[in-house]
């Protein structure tokens, strides 16, 4: 998170997370669910090729031996098929991207603006970026996931994830939280999951 942007507009593309910065700002951040992801593309795929009840067959399921796999394939290397999967994977990028960019993650740039510049107007300006590492830092300490950080006004909206129920209270309280909010358990993840908020402090 001590990242320097030198660009207007610049996202960074991490193993786990999508990180933005505007203005050589901080501005957005959102995990990656890589799962999510594959389905979105996988449902394109089906409904481009109008399949009913497809099987799907992962890659480690797969035991043919490599030399009848190329012979199965060999007749469908055309130029026209690869013209084709071109489109498919285009079609694919644009829907997710769209859809990504309309998430209610969205930030309120006019809100951005005008946070960022009331807080610049005072000699006492407390460092967003440095606020956000901390929280990251104090997060991996005790085991916590971050999936999301928001900033809205002066609060910063998170939401977290973790096994044990009584780290979500600790780690608000030595974040120096405003408010916990929705403290769910996941039975899948078998994880609990809660939003919370935190007051941006000017020293």
């Amino acid at each position: 998170m001590y990242y320097k942007s030198s660009n207007k507009e610049e996202i960074i593309l991490d193993e786990d997370y999508v990180i933005a910065y505007k203005n050589g700002s901080f501005y957005y951040i959102q995990k990656i669910d890589k799962t999510q992801v594959l389905e979105k593309l996988l449902k394109i795929l089906i409904d481009t090729l109008r399949f009913k009840n497809p099987i799907i067959i992962k890659n480690e399921d797969i035991k043919y031996k490599k030399r009848y796999l190329k012979e199965f394939i060999r007749p469908f290397r055309s130029y026209g098929l690869k013209l084709y999967l071109l489109y498919l994977f285009t079609l694919g990028s644009i829907f997710y991207l769209y859809d990504f960019s309309n998430e209610k993650y969205e930030l309120n740039l006019k809100t951005i603006h005008n946070t960022t510049t009331k807080l610049q107007n005072d000699t006492k300006f407390y460092s967003i970026s440095k606020r956000v590492a901390n929280i990251y830092s104090v997060a991996k300490e005790m085991n916590i996931d971050i999936l999301s950080i928001v900033l809205k006004e002066s609060i910063l909206a998170l939401e977290i994830t973790t096994l044990n129920k009584q780290n979500i209270y600790a780690f608000f309280k030595k974040i120096d939280y405003k408010s916990v909010e929705n403290i769910n358990y996941d039975e899948d993840s078998k994880r609990y999951q809660a939003n919370g908020k935190i007051k941006i402090y000017r020293r």
